[in-house]
């Protein structure tokens, strides 16, 4: 049987005889991975202590590689559970062992702390890990197992085909599952051979939570009266997953929809989005999650009477943070930016920042020509601001004679309103110089070929 922290409480391990050997299941994961196509670099191995992800990191430490998968250990320490600490000091003792690099994040969570809010501040310090070793992604260890508890439990909720295809082994292209095809028991097999430690969480047989309670007594009672139950819900998912990639290539393939996936991301509203139609709602659903938008019937229906109503503007709450509006004749989806960015200077011959989405680049170059358009200009030499319109401003159109209000040339340029109060303004002093992507101000102008500033801006 596999070794046990002796310091953490544990339960006996019950598990059926594996369906993979140790040696089936090494070659099954190499073949998970070939036909993952990952990026060769570093991985981060998200490895929680418990049974699977030590599995999955010890996969990964010796078939990765050949791969060209470099694994780092990513851990995160919720804080929830007293001996949480004595957990990471085992996960830090299995990269040692291993000899791979090892980061970590305390939460600090609580132990009223809800499932969701754990799960969320899991990924968001695993993303920032990630970010700060420059990883290709995240590997999680979410098993076949687990796939059938989630599918029980969103049918449990009420949701729909998309959220009944469950997880993908590369749903998103930061978090990649490479064991989901795998059964618990046949990670087990792994750990059982080598005798490796793991945590058993007392948390995972607490029926308070949903998930708990369904792995604990709803599936096996399931499999009393239908020994199959585990297979009927993967051929549920994989169903599902049928109807969702089904839809997301309509979503591409209609024709005038103009689906633009920016921030905001938008979508042409007629004639598909006119009229509240089972077509409509589906399509929007689907669009909704392409953006990363998770859209209710009631958020989506929401949506639609924007549409109907036909009013440039105005606004509905989609949920999650999202909102949806109605603009220039498209249906927009984003997360507001909520509150505007302080100006900041633009200081010295080369630089790079990021201001309310918009990554700022600037470089002292030879000029080329300067377009009344764009997301890259040229300015003579000299002191330079970036901050959020101010009412009444306005400029002189590169080529034009006159000064026109910025609000105007933003709608002009049908930048929807939300969008508006955080949008880029280049000044020289009070002077606005550039709107990027919208126009060009006839000041701080260079000659061709003289020396000067370039600007490049693009949404990150």
């Amino acid at each position: 049987m596999p070794s046990r922290h002796p310091d953490l409480p544990t339960r006996p391990l019950v598990q059926p005889e594996p369906r993979l050997t140790a040696a089936e299941t090494r070659e099954q994961f190499a073949t998970a991975v070939t036909a993952l196509r990952l990026e060769p670099g570093h991985w981060l191995v998200a490895v929680s202590g418990g049974l699977d992800s030590v599995a999955l990191l010890q996969l990964a430490a010796e078939i990765g590689p050949a791969h060209g998968i470099i694994p780092i250990v990513g851990h995160v320490d919720h804080g929830i559970h007293p001996d949480s600490a004595s957990v990471a000091a085992l996960v830090r003792r299995h990269a040692e062992r291993l000899g791979l690099e090892f980061r970590s994040e305390s939460l600090r969570l609580d132990a009223d702390s809800t499932e969701t809010a754990a799960r969320r501040g899991r990924y968001q310090a695993l993303r920032s890990m990630a970010r700060s070793v420059a990883a290709r992604g995240i590997l999680t260890a979410h098993h076949a197992d687990d796939q059938v508890e989630t599918v029980l439990m969103r049918a449990l909720r009420g949701s729909g085909p998309a959220g009944l295809a469950g997880m993908e082994p590369a749903r998103r292209v930061d978090v990649v599952r490479p064991v989901l095809q795998f059964s618990g028991s046949s990670l087990a097999s792994v750990v059982d051979e080598l005798g490796l430690e793991y945590w058993d969480d007392p948390a995972n047989e607490n029926p308070a939570h949903l998930r708990s309670w369904i792995r604990r007594d709803l599936i096996p009672r399931l499999r009393t009266r239908l020994p199959d139950v585990d297979e009927r819900l993967l051929d549920v998912a994989e169903q599902a997953r049928d109807h969702r990639t089904a839809w997301e290539q309509l979503l591409n393939q209609l024709p005038g929809l103009d689906l633009m996936e920016g921030d905001p991301a938008s979508v042409a509203a007629f004639p598909w989005f006119s009229n509240d139609t089972p077509l409509a709602r589906q399509l929007l659903a689907t669009f909704g999650r392409r953006v990363g938008a998770r859209l209710s019937q009631h958020a989506v229906r929401r949506a639609l009477a924007l549409v109907r109503a036909g009013a440039s503007g105005r606004r509905a709450e989609m949920g999650h943070g999202w909102e949806a509006e109605f603009s220039f004749g498209r249906l927009v989806l984003e997360r507001p930016l909520g509150v505007t960015q302080a100006p900041v200077q633009l200081d010295g011959d080369l630089g790079r920042l990021v201001w309310q989405g918009w990554q700022i680049r600037w470089r002292r170059a030879t000029a080329g020509e300067v377009v009344r358009g764009g997301l890259v200009t040229w300015v003579t030499p000299g002191a330079l601001s970036v901050g959020a319109p101010v009412s009444g401003e306005r400029l002189q159109p590169l080529g034009f004679s006159g000064r026109r209000p910025l609000v105007r040339l933003l709608q002009e340029a049908h930048v929807p309103v939300s969008r508006r109060r955080g949008w880029p303004v280049v000044r020289r002093g009070t002077e606005v110089i550039w709107l990027p992507g919208v126009c060009r101000s006839a000041a701080a102008v260079p000659a061709m070929d003289r020396e000067a500033v370039q600007l490049i801006f693009e949404p990150s």
